[in-house]
């Protein structure tokens, strides 16, 4: 027992090194998080889905992206009541789609800092160790991200420490670098984030 909660300090001190020029580099912005609680008009909705690639948005019928959207707004706000009104299926936590960052619920939700709807997502069947890839705006490519990094960035160790307390990989290596220079590659995972 006292093992794991060494661990758990050491990748708290490991990871948290200048953690706000890591945000920099990651490219993390922490006013995406700081949204009103709000509903999502249809015609954002609709703005959101068309700007989805095509491959994207042939298998993902309209409805449920609208679903999973405001999930997403929900998340990052920190809405637990509404987030769960929607009962989202397993497969719809897991779903990774263009909005924003093409990156998961929990990984938003851990990024911002939303404790109660990080254990709700873990509690409905999110993949603590779910990898995924985005585009940040700068043209940087992030090939196999996980909630874990995007917690880490997140400085919230409350978040941290669930996602470690429910086998979340703090080892599982992200790769970054720059749209079509993939030989400029670094490579980093949550206790490591380049700075």
């Amino acid at each position: 027992m006292f093992h794991k909660y060494l661990k758990i300090l050491a990748i708290f001190f490991v990871g948290f090194h200048d953690i706000g020029s890591a945000n920099a580099k990651l490219g993390f912005d922490p006013d995406s998080c700081v949204l009103a609680d709000r509903e999502a008009s249809p015609e954002e909705v609709k703005s959101a889905y068309s700007d989805m690639p095509k491959s994207k948005k042939y298998s993902i019928d309209p409805a449920k992206f609208a679903k999973i959207y405001r999930a997403l707004l929900y998340a990052k706000s920190g809405n637990l009541r509404n987030l769960s009104a929607l009962r989202l299926s397993k497969s719809e936590i897991n779903e990774q789609i263009k909005i924003d960052d093409s990156a998961t619920l929990l990984a938003w939700s851990a990024r911002c800092g939303r404790l109660s709807i990080v254990k709700y997502l873990i509690s409905r069947g999110a993949n603590v160790n779910m990898r995924f890839d985005y585009i940040y705006p700068a043209g940087i490519f992030h090939s196999r991200s996980t909630a874990a990094i995007w917690g880490v960035s997140g400085e919230n160790p409350k978040v941290i420490a669930e996602l470690h307390r429910h086998g979340a990989n703090f080892f599982l290596a992200e790769d970054m670098y720059p749209v079509g220079s993939p030989e400029k590659k670094i490579s980093f995972n949550a206790t490591n984030v380049p700075d």
